[in-house]
């Protein structure tokens, strides 16, 4: 199978060769909604100790809107120095 299509769901024993994403890149930073894009990309190569899983949806956060205009956030010191 090349692609799985949204509305189908490939059997345990097939992996598509591509897969859809949702991806920003540094040549598109800037609003969330025109950073990210759909796009189709090669599902990567499963070796021992890896696992594929099936998403059937997925959201936005705030990490991806930093992460769309182009600002590396350090999230987990701000959790810990939150939690003190």
């Amino acid at each position: 199978m090349e692609l799985c299509n949204l509305s189908d769901r490939p059997l345990l024993t097939e992996i598509p060769q591509k897969m859809l994403a949702f991806m920003d890149r540094q040549d598109r930073f800037g609003k969330p909604k025109d950073a990210w894009q759909r796009k189709i990309t090669y599902t990567p190569e499963i070796v021992p100790l890896d696992v594929l899983i099936y998403v059937m949806s997925a959201g936005i956060n705030g990490n991806n809107v930093w992460s769309a205009l182009g600002k590396q956030v350090e999230t987990f010191n701000q959790l810990v120095s939150t939690a003190r």
